[in-house]
Parts: structure tokens; C-alpha cells; sequence
């Protein structure tokens, strides 16, 4: 504000740590109705026999990275949009110092490969960026993006999990709504008066918005 910059404010979903023993005690902390339905989701990729493996670092090679492109490319499809990334990003991804802080995780049918979400790890927080299919497969989006990176935050005891902006079902995976800040300078002063009254008023709706949200908690009344 000092140097005229516009603040505008949005809203991602974060994971939070409550010093979870484990994945059993965060689901503890939620209301019965939300824990049986997270419960009811992971049982089915037993019944399924679907396995998750996670890779870190070094253990992650160039065909690891050939599947999370074609997984990028498939999401990519399904929301009709267009591949900013090519194969060579990702290829070139592990040969570079960010690979020790890249974490993979892998959804597996037997030896088949399902599909596989890519995380990056910071000092006290996780990252979830990118996630894709190979099979259409009923909760694999939120297993891959959302229970995996609970249960190794948990384990490696990091304060919480960003997961990016968008999707309110976020919200019953124990994600909760979060403002965020950026700041913005027009050079075109003609421009200056109607950005910021529009941003102001977003602003507002964006705040009104997250304290509507954060009523819808999964958590219970005796864990917040």
C-alpha cells in the first residue's frame, strides 16, 4: 500500500498438522459422518488391490517422469485445456537439485500403472501440484493428492499441506480454506480507479466467502 500496489485476496486449501500420532488420529479428530466416508474410500483400492508407493530423491527415474507427463497430458484433456509443459520439463526435472525435494506417489493395479500425483517438500510444509489418470477409478484423485500426502506429512512431521486454489471438496478431507495476498501494480493510471474499486469489492466477497466455508469443518467441535 505504500507504494500504491493493489492487495488482492484468494483463497487456497490447507492441511494442517494437530500433532497427529498417525493417519488414525487424524481421521479420530473428524466427525463420525466425514470419517466413515474417508474410511469407506480408502477400503475400496483394497477390495480393489491397488497399492500407493511413494518415491523421494534419487528413487525417482525418467520413466517415472515419462508416466507423470502422460498423466499431466490426460488431465489436461479431460478439463479441455492446453499443455503448458512438455515432456522435456519433466524429463529435466531429475536432473536437477529440486529432485530431493520431489515426492511421487504411485497408484498400482498388480503391476499396472493407474496413475500418479507429484509433491514437492519445503521446510515445514508439502506441496501438491500436478496429478493425472491413466483409469478412470472412483476416490484415486483423492487418495493420490489428498490421503497419501497426509500420511507422509504425519510421518515426517511437517506443519501442513498445501493443496492450490479451487475445489471445496477439499473441505471434507480435512483442507480448509485459507486467504492468500498478492499484490498488483498498474502503470496506466486510467486504469488505477476501476481495478481497485473491482478488487475491493472482490476482496470482501473472497473474506465473506472463506468464513462461509470454514463453517463446513470436518472436524469435531472437540479438535478444533
Amino acid at each position: 500500500e505504500t507504494h500504491n500496489l493493489i492487495q488482492r485476496v484468494g483463497i487456497q486449501y490447507h492441511w494442517k498438522n494437530r500433532s497427529f500420532r498417525d493417519f488414525q488420529c487424524f481421521l479420530d479428530s473428524m466427525k463420525s459422518r466425514k470419517k466413515k466416508s474417508i474410511q469407506k474410500e480408502r477400503k475400496s483400492f483394497k477390495d480393489q488391490n491397488i497399492k500407493f508407493v511413494n518415491k523421494k530423491g534419487s528413487l525417482i527415474n525418467e520413466k517415472d517422469m515419462v508416466n507423470l507427463y502422460k498423466c499431466y497430458l490426460n488431465t489436461i484433456d479431460r478439463k479441455w485445456s492446453r499443455p503448458y509443459l512438455n515432456l522435456e520439463f519433466f524429463k529435466g526435472l531429475i536432473k536437477t537439485s529440486i529432485l530431493d525435494k520431489m515426492l511421487l506417489v504411485t497408484a498400482y493395479r498388480n503391476k499396472d500403472f493407474l496413475g500418479c500425483s507429484i509433491h514437492f517438500v519445503g521446510s515445514d510444509t508439502l506441496y501438491g501440484r500436478y496429478w493425472g489418470c491413466m483409469e478412470k477409478i472412483p476416490y484415486l484423485h483423492f487418495e493420490l493428492c489428498y490421503y497419501q500426502a497426509i500420511e507422509y506429512a504425519i510421518k515426517n512431521n511437517l506443519s501442513r499441506i498445501e493443496a492450490g486454489a479451487q475445489g471445496e471438496h477439499k473441505i471434507s478431507r480435512g483442507y480448509l480454506p485459507k486467504l492468500t495476498f498478492s499484490n498488483h501494480w498498474f502503470d496506466d493510471e486510467r486504469l488505477q480507479a476501476p481495478i481497485r474499486k473491482f478488487i475491493s469489492k472482490e476482496n470482501q466477497k473472497i473474506k465473506d466467502t472463506a468464513e462461509y466455508l470454514n463453517a463446513y469443518s470436518p472436524f469435531s467441535e472437540d479438535s478444533n
